[in-house]
């Protein structure tokens, strides 16, 4: 496991290298979710350490290595912050594709992280298989409301200020339909422990500031359309995961969507529920079945 600090166009390139694997078959490259970072990914990037392959997790501006750094938490930057997200993606691909040149190149994205990937590949960049966990798709009509909430804590409070009303209107009613609650996370998962240390870690559960949401605003319009999946390689395959208890994306229901619009289009595209799992998979107490799917997709697709 190697630290990642590298120079970027934003600043630093942070995040973490799992490579303890002898005969190396392929690259996983995580994307991560809101208000988490690559630490939450050890024990599924050991996991596909066995299995062959070289774990790659940059942690996004404003998240993770980047507040140890002496970065504000919950803020990408001033301005173009979705954009600049974004970039150090790719800027990790292309340090992933120079270090491992002849190998297959995977993505295991989770939440943000799906949205992240969509961003991502309309930059004409292959994979040979893309995972979407717990992915989320949001309607125009309900995109243009929480502009209008967000507007006026944004005038208030300016770019770096915290936003109270977008954290009622996610976190605290996602948290309520588990009700009643042990603790301010239990839509995450049912396993008590991911979620205890999930709360007790600094880095993450933050609130997020009027600038991130503006800018998660901005990369989310038209994100979930035909023409924005147009611009993606058809060749690549989707496989999309979800907890039929998750509270961020309806149940299932929105991932769904993504994968049927998927078909549609016409990529190869698989689709399955797991019973009595909430918003992280990949933390919950049968996550191992939730690996091994991976595994089976990735494997499948050489």
């Amino acid at each position: 496991m190697k630290e990642i600090s590298l120079p970027s166009e934003h600043g630093k390139l942070r995040g973490m290298i799992w490579d303890d694997v002898d005969y190396p078959i392929g690259t996983i490259q995580i994307i991560h979710g809101l208000v988490e970072y690559h630490g939450r990914y050890h024990e599924a990037a050991k996991y596909f350490n066995q299995k062959g392959y070289i774990v790659y997790c940059s942690d996004h501006l404003g998240h993770g290595l980047h507040i140890l750094d002496g970065k504000q938490r919950g803020f990408f930057l001033e301005e173009n912050g979705y954009e600049a997200v974004i970039d150090q993606l790719a800027e990790m691909n292309s340090l992933i594709r120079k270090n491992h040149p002849t190998l297959n190149h995977y993505v295991l994205s989770h939440s943000l992280g799906t949205a992240l990937i969509l961003s991502l590949l309309k930059r004409n960049i292959f994979f040979n298989g893309v995972v979407l966990s717990a992915a989320f798709c949001i309607n125009p009509f309900l995109m243009f409301l929480n502009k209008i909430l967000i507007w006026p804590e944004y005038i208030i409070k300016g770019k770096r200020g915290l936003s109270d009303e977008m954290e009622k209107i996610t976190t605290i009613k996602q948290n309520a339909e588990f009700k009643p609650n042990r603790t301010t996370h239990d839509y995450l998962s049912s396993d008590q422990r991911s979620i205890d240390d999930y709360i007790a870690d600094p880095l993450c559960g933050f609130k997020k500031t009027t600038q991130m949401w503006q800018d998660l605003a901005y990369g989310f319009t038209n994100l979930w359309t035909k023409k924005s999946f147009g611009m993606i390689d058809e060749n690549i395959p989707f496989y999309l995961l979800t907890g039929d208890k998750d509270a961020v994306n309806a149940h299932g229901k929105q991932a769904e969507e993504i994968h049927n619009l998927l078909i549609q289009i016409g990529f190869k595209s698989e689709f399955r529920v797991f019973k009595n799992m909430r918003h992280e998979p990949l933390q919950e107490l049968e996550r191992q079945k939730v690996f091994e799917s991976i595994n089976k997709f990735f494997s499948q697709n050489i």
